[in-house]
């Protein structure tokens, strides 16, 4: 990639840097820009959008992963955990037997396991939305006989982080799904194609490694006191509420 050069003319190099500053204001404000009111945000060159989340590829070579893992640990209970900060990219294309591309809707998908002889159809999915990514992780789940948890990460807060949780949600949330959101920083969606899915507001959920206790002196007073104690809790509970949750499940 060549942004710069020393062959440049004055204009062009002028040209070159102004590019180049707008492709970082680009980067960081394009969450800003789509979250906003203000739609005057043109993005980045094609090539300069890294964006894409490849959790359906993740999902299909899973499965051999996992069949690999059982055969040399010899366990009988799999708990596979999925990590993602976004929805799959979705693929709706294929290459017939001439090489021809062709189009399909997910509606008429299902999934075919020769060796289990496991079938999956768009019926047996729950969720309206992601069809895709539930019926392949549906199909994981029965043709191994595995437990099956995903971890969706995002952050912000106020609006940002009430249209991520209906992001990530199989459903449109509720005025008390919001709520809990907002309050506890995550949520456990148990309509899936997970067995539980932890949605978990990253920036909520930090913990500072400072024990605010060392700065309370001799002969201080309770309210400094109760102060330094409720920094050092801080998120601490929600944290544990939800690692008990998620032990409770693999247990």
């Amino acid at each position: 990639m060549n942004l710069f050069s020393s062959r440049m003319r004055n204009r062009e190099l002028n040209n070159a840097y102004q590019n180049f500053l707008m492709i970082a204001e680009g980067f960081s404000n394009r969450y800003q820009h789509y979250y906003s009111s203000d739609y005057r945000y043109f993005g980045m060159p094609d090539n300069f959008s890294l964006g894409g989340t490849p959790l359906n590829d993740t999902i299909v070579v899973a499965k051999s992963v996992i069949e690999e893992f059982r055969m040399k640990t010899r366990v009988q209970i799999v708990n596979a955990i999925f990590l993602t900060d976004g929805q799959s990219n979705q693929n709706n294309q294929y290459l017939d037997s001439s090489n021809v591309v062709q189009r399909f809707t997910t509606s008429s998908v299902h999934i075919d396991d020769p060796v289990t002889r496991m079938r999956v159809f768009p019926e047996d999915v729950k969720s309206q939305r992601n069809k895709t990514t539930s019926l392949l992780l549906l199909a994981l789940k029965r043709s191994l006989g595995i437990n099956l948890l995903g971890f969706f990460l995002t952050s912000g807060s106020g609006r940002r982080s009430m249209g991520n949780l209906s992001y990530a949600m199989s459903r449109y949330p509720t005025d008390e799904d919001y709520s809990k959101f907002r309050k506890e920083k995550f949520l456990i969606d148990t309509e899936t194609a997970y067995d539980e899915l932890y949605i978990i507001n990253t920036k909520g959920l930090e913990i500072d490694e400072v024990d605010h206790m060392d700065s309370v002196q001799v002969g201080s007073s309770k309210a400094e006191i109760r102060k330094a104690l409720k920094k050092n809790t801080k998120g601490k509970l929600q944290n544990r509420i939800l690692l008990n949750a998620f032990i409770e499940k693999v247990a």
